[in-house]
């Protein structure tokens, strides 16, 4: 093949915008998306459509944060810079560069406790690439996945944060491998002659959804597959005739997965079933919308109504009549109607509209007690705000999230909220998870090491941190 026409293909790859993502587990929120070189949003039934970017630069390869809080995503800093890897509110208030270096860094995805970015780094006009990680602001890169000659692409954290999922080329062709978290022992979990890449992990981490094609650039031949996290119980969830269906996420409930299609004429979001039945286009429009992700909602009550995710202002509805050179700064709305509905009384974080759909009170800032208030529940630890102990691990919420001060709740009628206060932390140290009940899985719940809960490790006590005690 002529030197030229590889290039070219390499170029064509190094842009793909297809995502390999995590469905961190939650209620459903907005799926985001790229169109035209920004970001946007959508509800699944393809209704509140908002633009999140509007620069003179290309946007995409966006990841929602596992508290759907964040969107991590791929653009270049400048006309002909490299890619580096952006973060932004949800909203798309607040985007920020953490990565700074003269290579490409591109495919961004979160670890499940929010703190780490994965990524792909190239050298420019080298067709491969390593994986690597870093500190959610950018701190402390490091290698994960190197493999002379080869290709690493499209790496993606489980769930319950154990593996690491990828596409290399290290064995001839593209296949699917996963890993330890760290990179290590990788195992090839897919054996097809053609291209298999962008794996998605299911919100249990049972399953991962991915594209298979004839090779790298056959898009006519690519379809969305699923198959067991080890490899086993492939199928084919898709087979339109002559075109392309790729770039799967699996919604953060398992039922659903999103993709991108150009069935229709170009290339559209659709979701289905998680068992390929039910395929449904999410927009339709003369512009090309791909690489779907989907924002994982808080679950420890019902939804308010409306509440699908974060509602920025009004916003163009169609990405081909979008215009303007500068990213906007969109503060963050409710999902209410009216200012009744809005207020907080409470100064929690959380309407009072939002209060009654997760049955908290909405003159109580820290409904259960635990020293953290209900709205840094809902939307940073993703914890139950009626549930003192999410886990039930003998450890409240605020002592494992590092809790220092009482939470300072307003004077009001509900249990006597003036008179409640959380006991400090001793040791603001302690880190542990407040969802998982044996934070090292050491086979001791994390309640029982710290015996005295004051958040040290103390004689005659393991550490709920560390598997070596």
């Amino acid at each position: 093949m002529p030197k030229r026409v590889v290039w070219c293909l390499v170029l064509i790859a190094m842009t793909l915008a297809a995502p390999a993502q995590a469905a961190f587990p939650g209620a459903n929120g907005l799926i985001s998306f790229s169109s035209q070189g920004d970001l946007w949003t959508v509800a699944a039934d393809g209704s509140r459509l908002t633009r999140l970017t509007a620069t003179p630069e290309e946007e995409a390869q966006s990841a929602f944060s596992p508290d759907g809080t964040r969107i991590a995503y791929r653009r270049r800093p400048a006309e002909g810079a490299p890619f580096q890897v952006y973060v932004m509110d949800a909203d798309g208030a607040h985007q920020r560069r953490v990565s700074a270096t003269s290579v490409n860094e591109t495919q961004p995805a979160w670890s499940p406790d929010g703190r780490q970015l994965v990524f792909r780094r190239s050298i420019p006009g080298d067709p491969n690439a390593e994986l690597w990680a870093m500190g959610a602001e950018g701190t402390g890169a490091r290698p994960l996945v190197t493999s002379p000659g080869a290709d690493e692409r499209y790496p993606v954290f489980s769930p319950d944060g154990t593996r690491l999922a990828f596409t290399s080329s290290r064995d001839g062709q593209y296949e699917i491998y996963a890993s330890g978290a760290d990179g290590s022992a990788p195992a090839r979990l897919t054996t097809d002659p053609g291209y298999d890449s962008a794996p998605s992990w299911s919100p249990d981490a049972a399953r991962l959804a991915f594209e298979r094609g004839a090779s790298l650039d056959a898009d006519a031949t690519k379809d969305v597959w699923v198959m067991a996290a080890t490899g086993a119980g492939q199928s084919r969830l898709t087979s339109a005739a002559g075109v392309v269906d790729e770039g799967p996420a699996f919604s953060p409930d398992g039922t659903q997965i999103a993709f991108t299609s150009g069935r229709d004429g170009n290339y559209e979001l659709y979701r289905m079933a998680a068992d390929g039945t039910g395929q449904t286009r999410v927009l339709a429009r003369a512009t090309t919308e791909e690489s779907p992700d989907w924002q994982a909602l808080p679950t420890s009550g019902p939804p308010a109504p409306g509440a699908t995710g974060p509602t920025p202002p009004a916003a163009a509805s169609d990405p081909a009549a979008a215009t303007g050179s500068v990213a906007p700064s969109i503060p963050p709305a409710t999902n209410q109607p009216s200012a009744s509905a809005s207020t907080d009384r409470d100064r929690d974080g959380l309407s009072a509209r939002r209060e009654r759909g997760l049955r908290t009170s909405d003159r109580d800032r820290d409904s259960d007690d635990d020293g953290v208030s209900d709205g840094t529940e809902v939307r940073r630890l993703r914890t139950g705000p009626g549930r003192r102990d999410s886990d039930r691990d003998g450890l409240p919420d605020g002592l494992e999230a590092g809790v220092r001060r009482p939470v300072a709740d307003p004077a009001g009628p509900t249990r006597g909220t003036a008179r409640r206060r959380f006991r400090r932390d001793a040791d603001p140290g302690t880190r542990t998870d407040p969802r998982r009940r044996d934070t090292d899985r050491d086979g001791i719940a994390d309640g029982r090491e710290d015996a005295n809960r004051n958040g040290r490790r103390d004689p005659g006590e393991s550490d709920p941190r560390d598997i070596l005690g």
